[in-house]
């Protein structure tokens, strides 16, 4: 993946000028994710973090369709529940890569690789003191969703093929597309013994 790759999916996905200019992006590859991350800020109502008792960062993730819902009306509660507790779910930053099975890998459909996969990892400040905030496991919160903040976002972009070389076995990451399977192995029969 690169940063053009990247710049296209979010251009197919956004208004141009909400797509950060480069000198802003933060290029890395990171020893437990796959392919390669571009990392950038997202200032989202920085004066409600001042309301925020114990302002505590955490994480969350998603496939790159939502990335426009989110921007435009932030993290919202999800379907799935724990506990029978309706909120944001998020990991403490000490287990950041835990989140990663919140989102689904997912191609760009403007794109001209089809093997290369996206997943978003959204770094976010939330109000761990809320009366709304509530630990389920050791470092995975519920809150609730006036009570988070996106400082930044990290487009994960990888090659299904180069990337995760068991294929889809790969454990924590999930591959949204229906026929993801189909295209793995009709890559895998071409590819030369």
């Amino acid at each position: 993946a690169t940063w053009q790759d990247c710049r296209a999916l979010l251009e197919g996905l956004l208004d141009p000028d909400v797509v950060p200019d480069e000198k802003y992006v933060q290029e890395a590859e990171v020893e437990t994710v796959p392919g390669k991350c571009f990392s950038f800020s997202v200032s989202q109502e920085p004066d409600r973090a001042q309301t925020f008792e114990c302002p505590t960062v955490a994480f969350h993730c998603s496939s790159p369709s939502q990335i426009p819902g989110i921007l435009r009306q932030g993290l919202r509660a999800g379907p799935n529940m724990t506990i029978g507790k309706r909120g944001v779910y998020c990991e403490r930053a000490e287990r950041w890569d835990l989140s990663l099975g919140y989102g689904t890998f997912g191609r760009d459909p403007m794109g001209e690789n089809p093997l290369l996969m996206w997943l978003v990892l959204y770094e976010l400040l939330v109000d761990k003191n809320s009366e709304d905030s509530t630990t389920i496991r050791s470092g995975q919160w519920v809150v609730n969703q006036e009570k988070v903040l996106i400082r930044k976002m990290t487009l994960i972009g990888a090659n299904i093929v180069k990337d995760f070389p068991s294929g889809l076995k790969a454990d924590r990451f999930y591959f949204y597309e229906p026929d993801i399977r189909r295209l793995l192995s009709e890559v895998q029969m071409k590819a030369p013994p």
